[in-house]
C-alpha cells in the first residue's frame, strides 16, 4: 500500500528523534522502530518491506514485528496524520 503524510503533516527532526507534528497541532514523538516503520510505507515499501526492516534491525518474531507495524499504521491513519495514497 502506499501511504503519504497528510496534508498539513510535516516530519520534524528534534533532539535525535523524529516528530510528526500536524498544523492542527496534533504531535506524535516516534521511537527508532516507530519511525523505522514509518520511513519504510511513505517511501512505498509498504508493511511488507516496513516488518522486513524491523526484523533486519531489532530482536523481535515476524508475526510480533507485522502486528505492530499493522497496529501504528492504524494508528497514525486513525488520527489523520498518514492516509492511503489514492485518498
Amino acid at each position: 500500500m502506499n501511504y503519504e503524510l497528510c496534508e498539513g503533516v510535516t516530519i520534524e527532526h528534534i533532539d535525535g528523534h523524529n516528530v510528526l507534528v500536524a498544523e492542527k497541532g496534533d504531535v506524535a514523538v516516534l521511537n527508532r522502530t516507530a519511525s523505522c516503520i514509518l520511513d519504510n510505507v511513505l517511501d512505498d515499501g509498504g508493511i511488507e518491506n516496513a516488518v522486513k526492516s524491523v526484523l533486519d534491525k531489532y530482536s523481535t518474531d515476524g508475526d510480533t514485528a507485522r502486528a505492530d507495524a499493522e497496529e501504528f499504521i492504524a494508528g497514525l491513519a486513525e488520527k489523520k496524520l498518514i492516509k492511503f495514497g489514492s485518498e
